[in-house]
């Protein structure tokens, strides 16, 4: 068997493995190229961001390959994909170093650099550096804590010293990859069973109308009152405005003031002018808070509006369904559920889409979003860095779902498991956390979430659709969200002009397909056909028009 080893040669595996990276870096870069604007987004945003993601799936292609080359036989064919000993070792060290380093230091950093105001390079790394210092001032106490236990447990040695890092990165991830797959695993199943009802589906999406409206409304009319301090700086001639006279133009030929386009709130907050406040002594650091809050404004009204767009295309797709299928409630075939089931099969997939799934629904992110072609850089950052976060400790708890003769002969686990498992605190850790899955699988089930807010008035973590007000406008309630979409597409609603979001509303923006979306028309005297009742004739063949 050594003769046959040292004889065969992993060039078949190799080649495989390279171009299984070209793949994985062609796919990082296209989700890249869908969520930034890669023109215009610096270098030092784009390579973290990329490594950051590119790390990770990377990950998810070395472990079946270290699995493979740590269980292979005499026989060359079924072997699979393998690679020597020493190649494995060195890949984990720099998968495993680069990710830590990013995840701890280089993304956080970055991110706050990214959010900071200032203009010259220098204050915005002091600027970060200040944000940080208390985020890493825990980790360092934490690893301090933990240090002190392992060297009484174990002893001072550089290895005891490697087996506090590793042991503190992989609780965190663990902790964060526990909650957000124990939201996934019932929100996944739960919105298939939910949409499975079109006619709930069109309700939810109704219920939902108000609340997005409002919030896009919020972020224009913020943005209008930082574009009105800007407007009222760039009058001022005299005093300490001076001393910025440059960064105030800047910041005037940035923002896009209501004379430049016509108003875009509602008839209420129309009639009011926008509000703004600046101090009698201009300085840095205001200029550099205003710098900072317009950024973050222009994302939030990007953002708000996208998420707006994409609930109009819903609820236009959904009511096509709704007519189509004349009123049932619910679909007849299962084939879509089947071809997911089908997709998901891996059990390493589905604790990544639980957890990945769940980044997007968790709202204590501090408002921060995935938005196509517009996500703020330090948005991006954070996201990339929880995905480098998460690689790690679900790799090695799928790996550990495998018999101990199996995933002890890795080099994974020569690498990285047997320093999690260096004390009997850290083996009882990864074995007994785990179970805390529960907490979350719960709290997402029985609606605890919703619960918490009633009792201590805190709550909203996570977006839940149960509660569902169906009497009276102004609540939120699905009859005020239907009136919305109504008025929006038929192009009655009082948002106004929006740069390049038409007024009419005819096309859905943001649509891949950029395919005009059916105009809802609704007679006065069948003002009774309102939209989420399913037709009881064919809907019309007219291409651009889709009965109410």
């Amino acid at each position: 068997m050594i003769e046959t080893l040292a004889t065969s040669s992993p060039l078949g595996s190799e080649i495989f493995a390279l171009i299984a990276l070209l793949v994985i870096s062609l796919v990082v870069l296209l989700i890249l190229r869908h969520y930034l604007p890669i023109r215009t987004t610096p270098a030092y945003l784009l390579v973290p961001i990329f490594f950051a993601l590119w790390l990770p799936a990377s990950i998810v292609l070395l472990v079946p390959i270290d699995l493979a080359s740590s269980a292979r036989t005499e026989d060359a064919g079924s072997r699979g994909i393998w690679l020597y000993d020493r190649v494995l070792l060195v890949a984990w060290r720099i998968t495993y170093w680069l990710t830590f380093a990013l995840t701890w230091f280089i993304l956080p950093i970055l991110a706050e650099y990214a959010d900071a105001g200032y203009r010259d390079p220098k204050g915005r790394l002091l600027f970060s550096l200040r944000a940080n210092a208390q985020y890493q001032a825990i980790i360092l106490g934490a690893g301090l804590v933990t240090m002190l236990y392992i060297f009484i447990k174990e002893g001072v040695s550089p290895e005891s010293l490697k087996s506090v890092v590793m042991a503190l990165a992989y609780c965190w991830g663990l902790v964060l990859a526990i909650y957000l797959m124990g939201h996934g695993l019932v929100a996944i199943p739960r919105n298939l069973f939910r949409n499975a009802s079109i006619s709930g589906k069109l309700r939810r999406i109704q219920t939902r109308a108000p609340k997005v409206h409002e919030n896009m409304e919020e972020a224009i009319q913020k943005l209008e009152d930082l574009e009105a301090q800007v407007a009222q700086l760039s009058q001022r001639k005299t005093g300490t405005a001076r001393d910025f006279k440059d960064w105030i133009e800047e910041l005037a030929e940035e923002t896009h003031l209501p004379e430049s386009r016509p108003r875009t709130l509602t008839r209420r907050i129309r009639m009011s002018e926008p509000n703004a406040t600046i101090p009698n002594v201009i300085t840095e650091r205001y200029l550099a808070d205003l710098s900072r809050q317009l950024t973050r404004a222009r994302h939030s009204r990007a953002r708000y509006l996208d998420e707006w767009d994409r609930l109009l295309k819903d609820a236009v797709e959904t009511q096509a369904v709704l007519d189509f299928s004349g009123g049932q409630r619910r679909l007849k075939s299962v084939e879509p559920l089947l071809i997911l089931q089908y997709l998901i099969e891996s059990l390493f997939s589905r604790l990544i889409l639980a957890a990945l799934s769940s980044l997007s629904e968790v709202k204590v992110w501090r408002g921060r979003a995935l938005v196509r072609r517009n996500t703020h850089g330090e948005a991006a950052m954070w996201f990339a860095m929880q995905v480098a976060k998460l690689s790690v400790p679900l790799s090695f708890n799928f790996i550990t779902f495998l018999p101990p003769d199996v995933y002890k002969k890795t080099m994974f686990y020569k690498f990285l498991g047997k320093l999690i498992v260096f004390t009997p605190l850290g083996d009882w850790f990864d074995w007994f956390f785990p179970i805390f899955i529960l907490v979350p699988v719960c709290a997402t089930l029985f609606n605890l979430y919703g619960k918490v807010k009633d009792c201590v008035g805190y709550g909203g973590v996570i977006e839940d659709e149960d509660d569902e007000n169906e009497n009276g406008y102004g609540t939120g309630s699905w009859r005020e969200g239907r009136d919305l979409i109504e008025r929006e597409l038929n192009g009655h609603s009082s948002l106004g002009g929006l740069g390049e979001v038409s007024v009419d509303r005819r096309s859905v923006p943001n649509n891949p397909n950029n395919r005009a979306a059916p105009i809802l028309t609704i007679p006065r005297a069948e003002r009774h056909r309102a939209l989420g009742t399913a037709s009881t004739s064919r809907p019309s063949a007219a291409p651009t028009t889709a009965s109410c």
